[in-house]
């Protein structure tokens, strides 16, 4: 079998071939642009290219088996993006642990508290893609919602948790504060925990 033979084929095993390369060129234009794209991304834009084009009922269903052929065919691959990273000190925390375990014992576990924080990047997005080669991690959205936990080492006493935001009355909150709605909430511009924060 000669390659044109090959090609021609392969173009009849896709039924759909507008949809097809309309669909890849999408996929290739997101990977220029660095856009984060997940299957049901994939899949949910080929839904509504199949409407554009009034496939009608001859739309296919878009499974993941339809996606993992579409993949295939284009050379595409979960790709994961490099750029942005950071990472706990963790031979400062071994160093330290010693001294803060025998200054802890002179007090008794209901006194000893621990506290820790949890970042919600809420429009930050994946930082795994589809596409033909890895790329560059783009500039993350840093906007976040930051929860504080803390509680004694017994656990007889859990403090209620503490959410910090970047606006002071969110519109969300209909004009009301945190404390009016049922919850701790701080604001600061980068929503951080900052020292007068933990003092309060």
């Amino acid at each position: 079998m000669d390659s044109t033979e090959l090609t021609s084929k392969r173009q009849r095993a896709v039924k759909h071939p507008e949809l097809d390369n309309v669909l890849a060129n999408w996929v290739l234009q997101c990977q220029a642009r660095r856009v984060a794209l997940s299957g049901d991304l994939i899949k949910e834009k080929a839904r509504q290219f199949a409407r554009q084009l009034e496939l009608g009922e001859r739309t296919p269903e878009f499974s993941n088996g339809w996606l993992a052929k579409f993949n295939i065919r284009h050379g595409f691959k979960a790709q994961k993006s490099y750029g942005e990273s950071g990472s706990a000190d963790l031979d400062a925390i071994d160093r330290n642990m010693p001294t803060i375990k025998e200054k802890l014992q002179s007090y008794s576990l209901q006194d000893i508290y621990n506290m820790d924080e949890t970042r919600l990047f809420y429009r930050m997005g994946p930082d795994r893609t589809i596409a033909r080669r890895q790329i560059e991690g783009s500039k993350k959205d840093k906007t976040r919602l930051t929860f504080v936990f803390a509680a004694n080492a017994d656990e007889s006493h859990k403090m209620e948790p503490l959410i910090i935001g970047h606006a002071q009355r969110p519109r969300a909150f209909n004009r009301k504060s945190g404390e009016q709605l049922g919850f701790y909430y701080r604001s600061n511009a980068k929503a951080w925990v900052t020292g007068l924060i933990f003092r309060e």
